[in-house]
């Protein structure tokens, strides 16, 4: 990542913050489920196989945990001030027949993002005609820490752009603010295909993110009914 006073230019770099991608936890779960079955069977926890898009790009990696009932990847982005963008596609389901993108920024107080453009460029391939899918709306997640210890405040709503991070909690209780956009790709299941997203400004300064890559991947999952 390279950066000046008024620009942040993410470059391209890999690195990988989830252990539940690639062949050396394939190889570690099965090495261990032959350990562990009977525990494996009286959990009600079982292997099997999942399809799911595999991100790459100058981003780090977020993977799901091991005991799921959803193989996904997202690829997070370092916006500078434990500010954050990640963006993840799904593939098609029986409710959600087409893929789907999913976008969303992590705004800490004080902090603001706007969009100069609202949309995303889609490429299949280079023989093909790139595609613009508009970003309509952005919801909001508001994250309030509880003054008492317990579980954190949320609540939701429609955005407005700029997008802004608020003020502080009252005190010294932290709080932080997470937007968040769907999209429907207009082609049923691309097995391949990259994400251009547009140029946008964190405070003062202008954000270039180089294109996702995303592949149709198959890989180890856990399931059950004592999974979460």
């Amino acid at each position: 990542m390279s950066t000046t006073d008024d620009e942040l230019v993410i470059v391209p770099h890999r690195r990988c913050v989830s252990e539940f991608g690639g062949n050396w936890f394939r190889n570690r779960l099965w090495r261990y489920l032959y350990s562990v079955t009977p525990f494996v069977f009286l959990s009600a926890c079982v292997p099997s196989v999942s399809t799911y898009y595999e991100p790459r790009g100058s981003g780090e990696i977020v993977g799901a945990a091991a005991c799921t009932t959803l193989l996904y990847k997202t690829m997070r982005f370092d916006l500078g001030n434990n500010n954050y963008l990640t963006i993840g596609a799904l593939v098609p389901t029986v409710a959600s027949p087409k893929s789907r993108l999913n976008i969303s920024i992590d705004l800490h107080p004080l902090h603001i993002v706007r969009f100069p453009a609202a949309s995303v460029i889609l490429r299949t391939s280079d023989s093909e005609p790139a595609l613009r899918i508009p970003i309509d709306a952005f919801q909001v997640v508001y994250l309030v820490a509880s003054p008492d210890g317990g579980p954190p405040h949320i609540t939701s709503q429609s955005a407005v752009e700029p997008l802004d991070g608020g003020h502080p909690g009252v005190g010294s209780i932290p709080r932080q603010t997470e937007f968040g956009t769907e999209l429907q790709l207009p082609l049923s299941s691309p097995r391949d295909f990259s994400i251009e997203l547009p140029e946008f400004f964190v405070d003062n300064r202008r954000v270039r993110i180089s294109p996702v890559h995303f592949t149709v991947q198959r890989g180890a999952k856990i399931t059950g009914l004592l999974c979460e």
